[in-house]
């Protein structure tokens, strides 16, 4: 878990370096615990589950996180 908040924390600033501060780089940033939990649940809530079921439930949720916060930046930012 906290190797995928530093990857996506990375991730968020290496976008931030790239392009400048927008609502997607922002939003990587808060949703980097989020989504790393998310992508962890695979091996722990979900282990009763099929591995493809798994593998969909937690990637699928870890990029509705991502989504979603990108979605409220944006929305804060228009405000």
């Amino acid at each position: 878990m906290a190797g995928g908040s530093l990857v996506l924390t990375l991730i968020g600033i290496l976008v931030q370096i790239q392009v400048g501060k927008n609502s997607f780089s922002e939003g990587m940033l808060y949703a980097a615990f989020p989504a790393s939990l998310m992508l962890s649940s695979e091996c722990t809530y979900l282990k009763r589950y099929s591995s493809r079921a798994r593998i969909v439930m937690s990637v699928g949720g870890a990029l509705v996180v991502v989504l979603m916060m990108w979605g409220a930046v944006a929305i804060a930012r228009m405000i």
